[in-house]
């Protein structure tokens, strides 16, 4: 009788450990959403808290094979998560990620920043583009050239 080759792994894509992670309420970062975060009462942007787990502030709570070929890759638990973000300088480090991820700064309700990522284009199909920036707050709309950088 002939061996599997592919006696570790639930299809082509996934190691049967990864899959009993994922059973049990693991995640990849590819696959951690907002509202898994909110069901353990993260209210942080889903944003903020995969820079935290990329950096290396955020530990994974496991590792497992996935992919073809495959790739080791770190799985997290939202409830993890949310103890972890008890002892860190959330505040300090949510300073940092925006400065790190925005561009401009624009004085509304509250002073927010932006990036190129954030413009907006108005008129797309006349012959002058207008681009600005949302607040994400208020809504209210700034010209991307009335920032300081």
């Amino acid at each position: 009788m002939a061996k599997s080759l592919n006696g570790g792994y639930v299809g082509h894509k996934m190691s049967k450990r990864a899959y009993s992670a994922l059973e049990h309420g693991e995640v990849p970062l590819s696959m951690l959403t907002q509202n898994k975060l909110r069901k353990v009462g993260v209210e942080h942007s889903l944003c903020f808290i995969k820079w935290l787990c990329k950096k290396g502030y955020v530990r994974p709570t496991s590792w497992h094979h996935r992919g073809n070929p495959p790739v080791l890759t770190r799985f997290y638990h939202p409830k993890r998560i949310a103890r972890q973000l008890e002892n860190l300088p959330v505040e300090r480090l949510l300073g940092e990620w925006k400065e790190k991820r925005y561009g401009k700064s624009f004085s509304c309700c509250k002073e927010f920043t932006a990036t190129r990522a954030d413009i907006h284009i108005r008129n797309p199909g006349g012959d002058v583009f207008q681009y600005y920036v949302r607040c994400p707050l208020c809504g209210r709309e700034f010209d991307w050239k009335q920032g300081k950088k």
